[in-house]
């Protein structure tokens, strides 16, 4: 997520989508592209009560 302005944007939106829903989320990706980023913003800003889970190397 390292897209400069928009990456921004894409926080934003995923950040109304928790505070708005019920729905789970699982969030996977390849290594740099900001998971861990996003799951930080998410802990600061979100009231909602969380787990987090890490699963480093799972190979599908």
């Amino acid at each position: 997520m390292s897209n400069g302005g928009s990456s921004n944007s894409i926080f934003d939106r995923v950040l109304s989508f928790i505070d708005y829903t019920n729905q789970n989320i699982f969030l996977t990706g390849k290594a740099g592209t900001g998971k861990t980023t996003l799951l930080k913003r998410i802990k600061e800003s979100s009231s909602k009560k969380w787990l987090w889970l890490l699963l480093p190397g799972l190979q599908q």
